[in-house]
């Protein structure tokens, strides 16, 4: 003890270290009350109005993200439909107007063929006429000629 004593006494301690450690410990437990826990409420509201909103940020970051996802899912499945829907539709729009062309094909074949016969008919009627002129023709086109 004697050296403990003289290393206090070599540090310039004397005998108000007793009621110095008293009042330090007073002050202590008072602060802690007052101040310390007042601090520490202050320092986790703020935590937790930080470094959590952080982690609550990322969650709805991850929501919007999987949101996101779901939306371009059921964007590309509607495109998808729709794209079936209209290839379908255009399908059988070219069946019904095929229908229809080789309707009106056939009808105008038809005409065409009558009108070829009825224009032949004439060609036919037209020749046999000029040919049954021909005698009388080139009987003016001699005589023309040596007159």
């Amino acid at each position: 003890m004697d050296k403990v004593i003289q290393i206090f006494t070599q540090l310039g301690v004397d005998s108000t270290i007793f009621a110095q450690f008293a009042i330090f410990t007073v002050l202590f437990f008072v602060l802690k009350y007052v101040w310390f826990n007042k601090l520490l409420s202050v320092i986790e509201l703020r935590e937790n109005s930080t470094t959590k909103r952080d982690s609550n940020a990322n969650e709805k970051f991850n929501e919007a993200d999987k949101l996101a996802q779901k939306y371009d899912d059921e964007i590309q499945d509607t495109y998808a439909e729709t794209f079936k829907n209209v290839n379908s539709k255009k399908e059988a729009l070219l069946k019904e107007e095929g229908v229809r062309i080789r309707e009106v094909e056939g009808k105008l074949a038809t005409e065409f063929e009558a009108k070829r016969a009825e224009l032949e008919e004439d060609y036919k009627a037209k020749k046999s006429q000029v040919l049954s002129s021909v005698d009388s023709l080139s009987g003016d086109l001699v005589n023309k000629l040596l007159n």
